[in-house]
């Protein structure tokens, strides 16, 4: 079997086991976070995390973009123009997570509109900005995850996930024993996030080596290029949505 097979494979095992690993856990936390957070306080958990999911489309189809034309660039030989697209990726992602958090920021100031116990009020503020401030400092991480997939090293970033899942799990199990609620989960994630997000700077720096990020490197270019496809992939999601449909 050729080295591309076997990385396949070894990342299709990789991705499929951390699947089951983070289902497994998130089935087995309900009962115990319901208990502990009770009915109310944990379906404001899960609002707040079904509504910060949304984020997840200021992507646009980047996240693609990114490993289509740094894999690309790698199979050149050309790693200089690889790491310009990263950079420029980097700039991009940046800027959503700089949207998502004044999302929340807003969210977090007019909460009060929605949320009628005055003493809730303060804690869904900072449940919300702390919330905004991790998925704004995740989404600049995309391009490192891209990288990666363009090295076919999916394998990685699903073993990673896989850690900081049993991770997370386990600090929220504690933090909850200890008698904290929503604010004391949410930072929990917020530091694990952070964690995953060094650790995979560090393996990223392994596989692919040294990447600037100095705002000269970026391309008009590049930006073109990584949009153009985005939203051919962005075109293609939403037209086999509505086929499904």
């Amino acid at each position: 079997m050729s080295k591309i097979g076997r990385a396949l494979i070894r990342a299709a095992a990789a991705r499929l086991t951390a699947q089951v690993i983070s289902s497994i856990i998130g089935i087995a936390l309900i009962p115990f976070v319901l208990g502990k957070l009770g009915y109310r306080l944990y379906g404001a958990w899960v609002l707040v995390g079904t509504v910060t999911g949304y984020y997840g489309l200021l992507d646009l189809g980047l996240s693609s973009a990114v490993s289509r034309f740094v894999s690309r660039e790698i199979g050149r030989g050309n790693k200089a123009e690889a790491n310009r697209y990263i950079a420029a990726s980097f700039y991009l992602f940046s800027l959503s997570g700089i949207i998502i958090f004044l999302l929340a920021a807003l969210a977090a100031i007019f909460c009060g509109w929605f949320v009628k116990d005055p003493n809730e009020v303060v804690m869904f503020r900072y449940l919300l900005l702390i919330t905004g401030f991790t998925l704004g400092i995740r989404f600049p991480a995309r391009c490192f995850r891209g990288t990666l997939a363009a090295h076919l090293r999916f394998d990685l970033v699903s073993t990673v996930s896989i850690i900081f899942t049993i991770l997370r799990a386990f600090l929220i199990v504690t933090v909850l024993l200890y008698g904290y609620k929503l604010v004391a989960m949410a930072l929990v994630t917020a530091l694990t996030s952070l964690v995953r997000l060094g650790s995979v700077i560090v393996i990223v720096r392994w596989i692919h080596g040294p990447i600037s990020f100095r705002p000269s490197l970026v391309k008009w270019k590049n930006i073109r290029t990584l949009f153009g496809y985005a939203q051919l992939v962005r075109y293609s999601v939403m037209r086999s949505s509505l086929f499904d449909y």
